[in-house]
């Protein structure tokens, strides 16, 4: 899942592993040398990152299926809170995933 977590300009390289719930992002501004890992999501949520609050960083989010819910946990405060937004049904699915 690329996107600029760190707010370089430029494309990090991110993992979520759905076994675990936890994403491993390695940063650009280290040259991929380093990364972050925070445990957020369920194995049947669908990862949908992108800069939902508009602070040029890319937010972890994921869409939760089976509760129609979107949580975005927001860079703007260090990933340290989160928002959730009612919006979807259960055969629903966010436009941003790729199916095989």
């Amino acid at each position: 899942m690329p996107g600029d977590y760190d707010g370089d300009g430029k494309g990090d390289l991110g993992l979520w592993r759905p076994s675990t719930g936890v994403w491993y992002i390695k940063q650009s501004t280290t040259n991929y040398m380093t990364y972050f890992a925070t445990q957020w999501g369920l194995s049947t949520d669908i990862p949908v990152p992108g800069d939902y609050d508009g602070d040029g960083r890319a937010d972890l989010a994921l869409y939760r299926a089976s509760a129609g819910m979107w949580y975005v946990m927001q860079s703007s405060n260090n990933f340290a809170a989160y928002v959730a937004t009612p919006w979807g049904l259960a055969t629903d699915f966010p436009v941003l995933k790729r199916t095989p």
